[in-house]
């Protein structure tokens, strides 16, 4: 484990612990509770996924937060938030409201929030694009009745990468608004300024959950239109074979009756008995059939 103190902001206010990738919540949580300085007030380590979007993928590293002190300590996957001193740099408070632990853990939950909703832009890119591929097959199943069970792969691949997505920032939200939650409560009405803050990232958090929740709304609707659509096509195949055992079954019936090999069968040797059995056979073959057309059940 490398300890690096940042820079900006001041070191005494915000010492950083730069940890191994992959490393367990748990080992996380302990490093924060291990480091130089012992919480007077019990204040809770935060171990929070983080949704960060990075060469058109999306990684989900951990980032442990805690208040000890007048110091914010936090254990960052190592590699993973580079770019973090610089964008909260440019948050930096006035004069007027200086630095602090807690406006630095407020801008850090800012920063992790705005990875969120890149994320989510993003989410929806692609859900617009399976939408579209939804309703392509759908219409190819309504015209050519072609497409099956072979096709549902790509599309499949595709609903699920979003659900996952979905999935992983609802987590991540949801451990983000807990902690900005205690931050607010921690804070009371000492720093109007930073209370008004936290007050605002609260509704965004809020406003970002009603989001994910429309957007897993509309991946369950889409998932269920590509159901229904294989599961139409694959009735469709089915009612053919249907209306070929229908056809069919009939003269078997007839070949195995007359295949027994009886001794005394008369009608064999009845002047019209092809024309009674080939007669039986149609009327046969055409009633099912009748039938099962008047239900409607061959549309």
């Amino acid at each position: 484990m490398n300890t690096t103190k940042a820079s900006t902001p001041d070191s005494t206010l915000w010492l950083r612990l730069d940890v191994r990738e992959g490393i367990l919540a748990a080992e996380l949580r302990q490093m924060v509770a291990n480091s130089e300085e012992t919480s007077p007030d019990g204040t809770p380590a935060f171990v929070l996924p983080v949704l960060r979007p990075e060469n058109g993928a999306i990684h989900i590293p951990l980032a442990a937060v805690r208040l000890q002190g007048r110091r914010l300590i936090t254990a960052l996957e190592k590699g993973k938030f580079d770019d973090l001193e610089e964008r909260l740099s440019q948050r930096e408070p006035q004069e007027s409201a200086p630095a602090n632990a807690e406006r630095i853990m407020s801008g850090l939950l800012h920063l992790f929030l705005e990875d969120l909703e890149v994320v989510l832009r993003r989410a929806r890119v692609v859900q617009s694009r399976t939408q579209g591929d939804v309703r392509s097959l759908v219409a190819r199943l309504e015209a050519e009745k072609a497409a099956g069970v072979a096709d549902l792969p790509a599309l499949n691949a595709d609903l699920l990468s979003v659900t996952d997505v979905l999935s992983a920032a609802s987590r991540s939200l949801e451990a983000q608004s807990y902690a900005a939650r205690w931050l607010r409560r921690h804070v009371g009405s000492s720093d109007r300024s930073l209370a008004a803050e936290l007050d605002d990232l609260i509704a965004a958090q809020e406003q970002t959950a009603r989001r994910i929740e429309f957007l897993f709304q509309k991946q369950r609707l889409l998932e269920g239109a590509a159901g229904e659509g294989i599961a139409m096509s694959d009735m469709n195949v089915t009612k053919i074979f249907t209306i070929l055992w229908t056809i069919f079954i009939p003269g078997t019936a007839i070949i195995n009756w007359y295949g027994q090999n009886f001794q005394f069968m008369p009608e064999l040797s009845w002047y019209y008995s092809l024309w009674v059995q080939l007669g039986t056979a149609f009327l046969l073959t055409v009633i099912p059939v009748y039938v099962v057309m008047r239900t409607g059940a061959l549309r």
